[in-house]
């Protein structure tokens, strides 16, 4: 059977081939290894997360000026190699400070560059352990290591991929609604932006907002495809046909 979808439904068939997967030959020890691989690879996953999007800006052409990541997260050991990392944060992780000289340009690299490693390898590697045709402890470990790196965008919806959305809608805002302050659209928490706005929000602001999700999440959509285009191809059969 096909389960490979189109693109919007992709995400949740990979997601079906995954219980599939551990269905085929069900344990609760390779249950427990998936488990505990998604909880190492958060771990893991969470300060590289943080670190892309200080090194995105760099490289972009900004200038970081503090990332804020939980103590749990290796702060401490981290901060002796990254002069610009605080200990604490009242996320898990957040690029608090940081300067793109005005160009959003930098400010779409810095928000976008920890999806890079879904894009590859994440994603390319989740589809080539889906594709073996054995399963071990080791293989359901890797699997789980790898879903926060692969559900990221999902999971940044209203997170980064928000905040991707403003920076192109408060754009298009300034030709549409000429006047209409589209800078307080702006942010990496859509929920705190909807509280923060609420009191006095106009219609353009609230459809200024909402569009701005609806494209981030459009874009979650993008990457994750991206991801899959990448993906290993054994030759003699395609991906999701058993």
């Amino acid at each position: 059977m096909n389960m490979q979808g189109g693109f919007w439904s992709r995400p949740w068939n990979d997601y079906l081939r995954l219980l599939q997967l551990l269905a085929k030959e069900f344990s609760i020890l390779n249950v427990i290894m998936l488990l505990g691989g998604v909880i190492v690879g958060w771990w893991f996953y969470v300060p590289l997360h943080e670190l892309f999007h200080a090194w995105g800006c760099q490289l972009a052409g900004g200038h970081v000026g503090r990332l804020e990541i939980s103590p749990e997260y290796g702060a401490q050991w981290l901060q002796q190699y990254f002069p610009y990392i605080a200990v604490g944060s009242e996320y898990a992780g957040q690029l608090v400070e940081f300067d793109t000289y005005g160009n959003d340009g930098i400010y779409i690299a810095t928000v976008i560059a920890p999806y890079i490693l879904t894009i590859y390898p994440g994603i390319p590697l989740f589809y080539w352990l889906l594709s073996r045709p054995w399963i071990s402890f080791a293989h359901c470990f890797a699997l789980g290591f790898l879903v926060p790196i692969v559900i990221a965008p999902f999971v940044s919806i209203i997170g980064d991929f928000y905040e991707l959305g403003s920076i192109i809608m408060s754009n298009v805002g300034n030709y549409l609604y000429p006047g209409v302050d589209t800078e307080i659209w702006r942010g990496d928490d859509f929920l705190l932006v909807l509280a923060t706005i609420s009191p006095q929000a106009t219609p353009h602001d609230w459809a200024g907002v909402i569009s701005s999700l609806l494209i981030g999440a459009f874009f979650a959509w993008v990457v994750y495809s991206a991801g899959v285009f990448f993906r290993y191809r054994p030759k003699g059969h395609s991906i999701g046909k058993h």
